[in-house]
């Protein structure tokens, strides 16, 4: 089973950035729909990519695994 990850995190973060997913794909040189697939767990983020986006949006190494490895946390009723 893949994993999926809850980016709630970085989409804020792209927000407080004012940072739109074209700006943030153009940035570091893939596709927005590529980016979209990542931020949705479809596909993952590769290691370059995830130095890239820190180094954009001023993510110190310590909180790297809040914004990319926070397990989606499924609700049960």
């Amino acid at each position: 089973m893949e994993a999926v990850y809850d980016y709630s995190l970085l989409k804020l973060r792209m927000k407080e950035f004012r940072l739109s997913q074209q700006d943030l794909a153009d940035e570091i040189g893939i596709s927005r729909v590529s980016l979209n697939k990542k931020l949705h767990s479809i596909t993952g983020f590769k290691q370059n990519e995830i130095k890239k986006i820190c180094a954009i949006l001023n993510i110190k190494d310590k909180y790297i695994r809040f914004y990319f490895f926070t397990n989606v946390v499924k609700k049960v009723e």
